[in-house]
């Protein structure tokens, strides 16, 4: 991590994504990637108060999940939403990846 950045804004997670020039953090409202500079690259705003991230690096995409209880894939290299899955389980504030099939 080559930047420090001040959000002024709760933060509530925050990952490295394909390496360490890019990170995604998951603030009180959306979601943002940023770069190694701390330049905004993308606004996840279809993402929102979200409690946990994850990054799969085989997929490029970032999922996430919060209050909504909502699962929200992101692909990060064109910064577009894939896919949104209901779980029905209400707000959730753990998310685990299976190293072995991720």
């Amino acid at each position: 991590l080559k930047t420090e950045i001040h959000l002024n804004e709760k933060v509530r997670d925050a990952t490295f994504l394909h390496n360490s020039t890019m990170f995604a953090v998951a603030q009180k409202k959306h979601a943002f990637i940023y770069d190694d500079a701390g330049v905004e690259i993308h606004r996840m705003s279809d993402h929102q108060d979200i409690f946990q991230m994850q990054f799969l690096p085989h997929h490029w995409l970032l999922a996430t999940i919060g209050r909504t209880g909502y699962l929200k894939y992101h692909d990060t290299s064109t910064g577009e939403l894939v896919s949104t899955h209901r779980t029905k389980m209400g707000a959730c504030d753990v998310m685990v990846q299976n190293q072995h099939n991720s």
